[in-house]
């Protein structure tokens, strides 16, 4: 008996709600929430910067939906500015955040359509490049669609 189809699609302000959850379950499953963090105010936080970019065309999101309707996977890519360099005269980027897939999910190909999907649209947006940050279980997803590891950033955290 063949597998139940999962159904991927773009996502909409509706869908804030599960996009802000998959974000959370991310940042749980990562050990990122400390004990007593308000999620509740996490989740208003992002919920509204996510619709603010959304409605600004400042970011896209995907979702993936088990057969029973529920979100189970997300990806986000966002589009901000940069000035161009000699090697790229364009002046949009991407970073692709947030792809998390369920548990039960996994190893189904989920987060590979998820980022081919991200990749389509920063095509068609002519970004310059798209960036992100991995985990180790991601590489190899990343890497499969032509993701290059760089060494030479570095950050300054306030």
């Amino acid at each position: 008996m063949a597998e139940p189809e999962l159904v991927i699609r773009r996502a909409t302000l509706a869908d804030l709600e599960a996009l802000t959850a998959a974000r959370i379950a991310l940042f749980t499953e990562l050990g990122e929430l400390p004990e007593g963090f308000a999620t509740n105010t996490f989740a208003t936080a992002c919920s509204i910067q996510l619709g603010s970019m959304m409605s600004s065309a400042g970011a896209s999101a995907w979702l993936a939906f088990s057969p029973d309707g529920a979100a189970c996977a997300s990806a986000i890519l966002l589009d901000y500015p940069r000035l161009p360099s000699p090697r790229n005269p364009r002046t949009r980027e991407g970073y692709i955040m947030n792809v998390y897939v369920a548990p039960a999910w996994r190893r189904r190909g989920i987060a590979s359509a998820l980022i081919a999907g991200a990749l389509t649209e920063a095509k068609q947006r002519g970004l310059a490049r798209v960036r992100l940050h991995t985990t180790l279980a991601g590489r190899e997803v990343y890497r499969a669609h032509g993701f290059q590891p760089r060494n030479d950033e570095m950050e300054w955290v306030l």
